[in-house]
């Protein structure tokens, strides 16, 4: 499930060759970065992209759909090797922590605040949270 993007830029990728793209000719030797945020937040695909809405990727069957569109790890021939790992990895983290615990804000019944801080990574703003055991 998308929630947010660690690396919302990718790698860096140097143009082998002349090309055209939207009418503007970018160069050989140029440095691009392909802008994963704006792919995974395109309200073309996704309706309210800005959402955290997991049944997005559910079907009318309730089987995960549209998983192709999101490019988390990148894409194509340099995309990360360790995408598989890396999913399952974080998928049994997460699940083991709210398997056995609730997390809440320190201070009970305020709210979090889930502002960004965008860079060449995204980070979440510092944040007392507890981990009460269930």
């Amino acid at each position: 499930m998308y929630y947010s993007l660690l690396a919302p830029y990718g790698f860096p990728h140097y143009i082998t060759r002349d090309f055209e793209l939207g009418g503007y000719t970018i160069p050989e030797g140029s440095v691009v970065f392909a802008n994963i945020i704006a792919i995974n937040n395109d309200p073309d695909y996704y309706t309210n992209p800005e959402k955290f809405d997991p049944s997005r990727w559910l079907d009318e069957h309730g089987q995960v759909t549209g998983r192709e569109r999101v490019l988390t790890f990148g894409a194509g021939p340099r995309s990360c090797p360790g995408d598989i790992v890396a999913k399952m990895e974080l998928f049994i983290f997460f699940t083991s922590i709210l398997q056995f615990y609730t997390v809440m804000p320190e201070v009970e019944g305020s709210v979090l605040d889930e502002t960004p801080i965008l860079g060449f990574i995204v980070k979440g703003i510092d944040q007392n949270l507890v981990f009460k055991r269930r």
